[in-house]
């Protein structure tokens, strides 16, 4: 299974929305700010996480899934927390 690393940022009104939105998504990546995750995903797997956050994501809120490609990926600059290695066999996209 291909897998690409993508940087999921949300912005959603309702407290009860956005905790259900991080509980999925901490199932699926990293948390690295209050609503921003870090994740390797599948197609399929990124299909799923959209379809299941559109439960919680309402006309005035926002979800993004951003792709890395793993030459950006290789140039991100991080201060504090390390910046972990991708997973044995992760093609970024």
């Amino acid at each position: 299974m291909v897998r690409a690393r993508y940087v999921i940022a949300y912005d959603l009104e309702s407290d009860k929305g956005r905790r259900k939105l991080a509980k999925l998504l901490e199932g699926y990546g990293e948390r690295m700010q209050f609503s921003l995750f870090e994740a390797d995903l599948s197609k399929d797997e990124l299909a799923e996480v959209l379809a299941k956050a559109a439960e919680w994501v309402k006309s005035n809120d926002s979800l993004r899934a951003y792709p890395v490609c793993a030459s950006c990926w290789a140039k991100a600059e991080t201060l504090g927390r390390s910046q972990e290695a991708p997973l044995p066999g992760l093609k970024i996209v």
